[in-house]
């Protein structure tokens, strides 16, 4: 006589790997939503709507926090996105680094001629003024 499909120790290991499985689902799952939905559906075989309502309207509470949560952090990463596409704007209609550089030393280059321009003329006059005194001085020298 052949036994049972099933066998007492086959349907007790089976029963140990689903209790395995929940624990570990229990234990590492960050968002929990496979054992709520095994909770819910758990009520509805029963039969027991209320219960099966009950963890529905818990779950629902729960994805509205996280909703509200990921919304929250939505309204800040758009007020840095507006606040860098400004930065980015003021960057683009502004003057590039290299084109200030070369303003800059463009008006330096133009200080630097005025200064040796007014030196040339400073020695320039220094030299007229030192011609016209060796020579006033040779004069009373020669006359003398």
């Amino acid at each position: 006589m052949l036994g049972p499909p099933f066998s007492l120790l086959g349907v007790m290991h089976w029963l140990v790997q689903i209790a395995l499985y929940n624990d570990h689902l229990v234990s590492h799952c960050f968002d929990n939503t496979f054992v709520d939905a095994l909770d819910s559906y758990l009520h509805y075989i029963r039969g027991d709507d209320y219960g099966m309502e009950g963890v529905d309207r818990e779950f629902m509470g729960k994805l509205e926090r996280e909703r509200d949560a990921v919304g929250g952090g939505v309204k800040t990463s758009e007020k840095k996105v507006a606040e860098r596409e400004g930065r980015l704007e003021e960057l683009r209609s502004g003057p590039l680094a290299k084109e200030a550089v070369e303003k800059e030393r463009g008006v330096l280059e133009e200080d630097v001629k005025k200064v040796f321009s007014n030196n040339c003329r400073n020695i320039r006059k220094n030299c007229f003024s030192a011609e016209n005194f060796r020579g006033e001085g040779e004069g009373v020298g020669g006359e003398g």
